[in-house]
């Protein structure tokens, strides 16, 4: 056999071994192959060119990175100045694939254009290859945020797929994807949206409607029209996305975290920041240190956007500790949480701490990226934002911020939303150097963008018209600004509600102006309302309370030490005030469960801090229904969701609010919150009367949950029963159902019963009933709960639910025991441990049973007459 013949076999030799993923033998005659022609043909023969190229893919596969990319230039090296253009180039592209894998982006860019102008002569003949390596080069020059330079390259890898392969197919559907992408980043917005389109029109012809190219498309065009605030075309695609986030949830395919961090920045973008924060923690469920640093800072956003500064700050200072104790530390990240971490420290006026921050950030950013990079502009305009909160409006001062605009501009176009942030701060300063005409057209152009961007509902938008009206009462033209602060204080209600910072800040702006108007008596009710609002540093907390105690005529006399019961059910509102403490001890307990209040083991809050402000009656229906409705209408942590509290006996009226608003407060609830207090004489010796009132009390329960299921029918209604309240529940539930059994009263939710001083015998009588009514019951009991034993007592009959398991059908006991407080009743543990009340969070969350599927603390416990759980030995007694 003649040496070509010898070539020619062992290569095919080689071949089919590599396809049998043999690659140690396939290498060893390939090896052979090219000696063989270095021996017949010489050592710089062109024919040595592809079995070079395919012994670098060889060593590449058996991680011999040095020997591959010498076989690789080689095969370069024997090729160049020949007419084989085509395998130049794929060499070339070979080549800068593997360097892109090693970290050595800007050597592959190199490549990739050398592999293009290689194929210039005879691209026509190759418009697959020209494709790919046009696509290549477009992804390195978008990695380096440089969206104008890929755009050409996208343009043609799009026209040569087509060009091989026809319009329908998913490489040609891909590559629209791509150059909607680039044309979204240069805000070319019409046309990355016919190209997301094109882009759906192409994959859905060729692949399955689940495929995960289709579903990043949707993500991505649902993400457009939600920052277009295009309301009309978003929704349906945003729901047909998130199903097929959800039908993937198991998966391993990390862009499903990418998708779900896209979707929580379009609902951060559009002010749902509920939302924003779900979808948030949904991405942080591959567990990743790089996705946990990335969801905490996308969950401190959420919190920042409706002013939780507190909150944001903790999350973002357990992400930069996570970052720093990588091993692959992420110089952006830290940075960019850095700079995070000061922006909220400079709006808490801590401006020395952040200070310090900044300059860390900026000296490492400058250092990493150069001068003129995006994130060198960032750090510098949180730096101006920090200046200006000192007073400093110099010419210094607008230096950095035209800096910050220039660089901006370049690579992010002029309308971008970055852009307008920055070009407010410049506009106050301009204002405050008595520049007025210069200061009202930066204003102006600031809020062009925002409601070119955001549209006339974000708060963004109520901002820059807040920032104009001020711009002209300073200015002496009280007219105008009436006009634009009016429009701000109407969006600001509009997304936060009447009781939020900003409102306050927009109604004492308001105030002012009309004082200045002469309009005395409106301005004194603005301000009135502005300073009942609470600062950023404290939580206020609505309550709608039902009762049947008897009160004198004024509002709030129910906090009186009166305790008569009364004749008909009285309704009315309340707001409770969590202090600045109290926040911040939410604020680290959130932090430390990593943006999951549920999953923190901190000390829950103390009811007792939490303190009435102020309460009114309201008789009507329709009003108790309006106030619930303003919750319910803004709620997406829990979504078409409300709960109300029954308390147990010794419990005073406004310890049956701070009990609510405590469990509201710690659950961070943002649906309506009712509270049922009965007429309890609050005195532990009155338990005998207490019991007749009890029973007194559940018509009234009865009525109520009526008026919320008539009022209301769209919301699930959870509750909480303590103790004697359980009694007064269950036995209301079975009423509500006989009265009303042919049409469903309420939908039902969670029922709790917390420590629940009722028979075995009255749950099982009550039983079908809650269940038809759609309640699914979960009893929290402890046998050391000392209260339970006096019960027992008192009454002279069995144990209580409260002390005991329960084998019933339809009801989940969990035992507590161990999870009090020594020398205590240990009758409130569910709202003290935080095991027991991070339980309940998670029930309430997501519904999932049995509770050992829901909580690591759990065990299963079998016995001869069922089953119930207990929490494992590592859950301490606190």
């Amino acid at each position: 056999m003649g040496p070509e013949d010898q070539i020619r076999d062992l290569d095919l030799l080689s071949a089919k071994l590599y396809s049998q993923g043999r690659f140690a033998e396939s290498l060893a005659n390939l090896e052979q192959v090219v000696r063989l022609i270095e021996q017949h043909r010489g050592p710089s023969d062109a024919s040595l060119g592809s079995p070079l190229h395919n012994l670098a893919l060889l060593y590449e596969r058996l991680n011999k990175a040095a020997e591959a990319e010498r076989a690789f230039r080689r095969s370069l090296a024997v090729m160049a100045g020949t007419s084989r253009a085509a395998d130049l180039a794929r060499t070339h592209h070979a080549l800068a694939g593997m360097l892109v894998r090693q970290g050595r982006g800007r050597e592959a860019e190199e490549l990739l254009r050398e592999a293009l102008r290689a194929l210039a002569p005879v691209r026509d003949a190759h418009p697959d290859l020209v494709g790919w390596i046009a696509a290549d080069l477009a992804h390195q020059l978008m990695g380096r945020h440089l969206p104008a330079a890929a755009l050409p390259f996208h343009d043609a890898a799009l026209t040569s797929l087509i060009g091989a392969f026809g319009p329908e197919c998913e490489h040609v559907g891909s590559a629209h994807n791509n150059l909607a992408v680039t044309l979204l980043a240069l805000n070319r917005n019409d046309e990355a949206e016919r190209h997301f389109r094109q882009s759906l029109q192409s994959l859905l012809a060729v692949v399955q409607p689940d495929d995960s190219r289709i579903r990043d498309t949707v993500g991505m065009l649902a993400a457009f029209y939600a920052d277009a605030h295009r309301h009309a075309d978003e929704p349906g695609l945003r729901e047909w996305y998130v199903k097929l986030c959800e039908l993937r949830l198991t998966d391993a395919d990390p862009r499903q975290a990418d998708m779900l961090m896209e979707l929580g920045r379009a609902y951060y973008r559009i002010g749902e920041y509920g939302n924003a924060e779900r979808a948030y923690q949904r991405a942080m469920s591959d567990k990743s240190t790089a996705r946990t640093i990335q969801g905490l800072s996308g969950i401190a956003m959420a919190y920042h956007g409706p002013g939780r500064y507190a909150d944001a700050e903790q999350l973002c200072r357990k992400a930069l500790e996570i970052t720093r104790q990588s091993r692959s530390r992420d110089t952006a990240s830290e940075t960019s949480l850095l700079g995070n971490i000061a922006d909220l420290l400079t709006l808490q006026n801590r401006t020395d701490e952040a200070a310090r921050l900044l300059r860390q950030a900026l000296t490492i950013r400058e250092r990493e990226f150069g001068p003129d990079h995006l994130y060198v502009a960032r750090t510098l305009h949180t730096l101006a934002r920090l200046r200006i909160s000192l007073g400093d409006m110099s010419d210094e001062t607008e230096g950095i911020l035209r800096r910050v605009i220039r660089i901006k501009e370049a690579d992010l176009g002029p309308d971008h939303l970055e852009v307008a942030t920055s070009l407010s701060l410049l506009a106050s300063v301009l204002s405050h150097q008595d520049r007025f005409k210069e200061a009202s057209e930066t204003y102006l152009r600031t809020l062009r963008i925002r409601r070119q961007s955001l549209g006339d509902t974000h708060r963004d938008v109520a901002m820059a018209f807040h920032n104009v009206g001020i711009h002209y009462a300073d200015n002496g033209r009280w007219h105008e600004a009436e006009e634009f602060l009016r429009q701000s204080l109407i969006i600001f209600e509009r997304a936060h509600g009447e009781s939020h910072n900003e409102v306050a800040l927009a109604l004492t702006s308001l105030g002012n102006v009309l004082t200045r108007l002469g309009r005395t008596e409106v301005a004194a009710q603005y301000q009135s309302r502005a300073e009942a609002i609470p600062s950023w540093e404290t939580i206020d907390i609505p309550l709608i309370f039902a009762t049947d105690r008897r009160a004198g005529d004024q509002a709030g006399a129910f906090l009186s030490s009166q305790r008569r019961d009364r004749k008909d059910l009285a309704l009315g509102s309340v707001t409770l005030r969590a202090p600045a403490e109290t926040v911040g001890n939410r604020s680290s307990r959130i932090a430390e469960g990593l943006g999951f209040l549920e999953n923190a083991a901190g000390l829950q809050t103390q009811a007792s801090h939490l303190r009435v402000l102020q309460s009114g009656l309201r008789q009507a229906d329709d009003a108790m229904a309006g106030l619930a409705r303003k919750s319910l209408d803004r709620s997406t942590r829990f979504p078409s969701q409300g709960f109300i509290f029954v308390h147990g006996f010794n419990t005073s009226f406004e310890e049956a609010l701070q009990r609510a608003a405590m469990i509201s407060f710690d659950l961070d609830f943002d649906g309506p919150v009712f509270v049922f207090s009965w007429a309890s004489l609050s005195k532990a010796w009155r338990y005998r009367s207490d019991r007749q009132r009890a029973r007194k009390a559940v018509p009234f329960l009865v009525e109520t949950l009526q008026r919320i299921g008539r009022q209301l029918p769209e919301m699930k209604l959870h509750i909480f029963a303590h103790s004697t309240g359980s009694e007064i529940t269950v036995n209301a539930l079975d009423e509500l159902w006989r009265e009303q059994h042919e049409t469903k009263p309420l939908p039902g939710g969670e029922l709790i019963l917390a420590h629940a001083d009722i028979r075995p015998i009255t749950l099982a009588r009550t039983l079908p009933a809650i269940t038809a009514l759609g309640f699914a019951v979960t009893s929290y009991y402890s046998r050391e709960d000392k209260a339970m034993s006096l019960s027992r007592w008192i009454r002279g009959d069995e144990e209580r639910v409260g002390s005991r398991p329960v084998y019933l059908t339809g009801v989940e006991c969990i035992d507590v025991t161990g999870l009090g407080i020594k020398r205590d009743l240990n009758h409130n543990v569910f709202v003290r441990n935080p095991a027991v009340f991070n339980d309940i969070a998670r029930l309430l969350k997501t519904g999932v049973r049995p509770p050992d599927s829901r909580s690591p603390h759990f065990r299963c416990v079998e016995t001869a007459n069922g089953v119930h759980w207990a929490y494992r030995s590592e859950c301490q007694s606190v």
